[in-house]
């Protein structure tokens, strides 16, 4: 369980230096750069990213927002790579798995912000939810009976029925509040 942690931890770092990036904020990027190294060291696959750390505090550094966020792509999908070669597949969807709710997370805080039908409709996921819920529904017997996944999976269940409407209605004001409290939920469990 520690590792799923150590995982979904490892990219939510990356998810708030995205943050960092959207914000344009070169102050901001080098303690998620930083703690990215360190989480991607306790996985094991500090070979994966350090190559990127440098990288990324030296386009902060200029301000260069289009490279750096094709940077933090990388990152995140050399860290997928690395879990993959370990052999572990379940720690390797984790990984996304807590990426992209850390990233869900701080997107839905800035659309509850300003919210506009247009921006809210950045929220509605359908694919990525069901890949989730299907690695989920993959996992070993032991561990979906786990509290944490039982969560994880009922979050996403919940984030799917309050963004994906009819008619590809965007989801509302509340809708939004909503999925930033099922995913803020499912990060602080991890």
């Amino acid at each position: 369980m520690q590792l799923f942690a150590f995982a979904a931890k490892c990219c939510g770092f990356g998810a708030d230096g995205l943050l960092a990036v959207i914000a344009e904020k070169p102050s901001r990027v080098e303690s998620p750069a930083r703690a990215l190294v360190r989480y991607a060291k306790a996985l094991g696959v500090a070979d994966h990213i350090t190559k990127h750390s440098k990288s990324l505090l030296e386009k902060a550094a200029k301000e260069n927002w289009l490279d750096l966020r094709k940077e933090l792509v990388k990152s995140q999908a050399d860290i997928e790579s690395g879990m993959l070669a370990l052999r572990d597949e379940e720690i390797a969807h984790m990984v996304s798995l807590g990426g992209w709710l850390r990233g869900l997370e701080a997107i839905s805080t800035l659309v509850e912000g300003d919210y506009t039908p247009e921006r809210a409709k950045i929220l509605v996921q359908p694919e990525a939810l069901d890949y989730f819920l299907e690695r989920l529904g993959t996992l070993d017997p032991a561990l979906r009976e786990d509290e944490v996944f039982k969560t994880i999976e009922k979050n996403l269940k919940e984030i799917k029925a309050v963004t994906v409407k009819e008619g590809d209605a965007p989801p509302t004001p509340d809708d939004v509040k909503a999925v930033h409290k099922l995913a803020s939920q499912v990060v602080d469990l991890l």
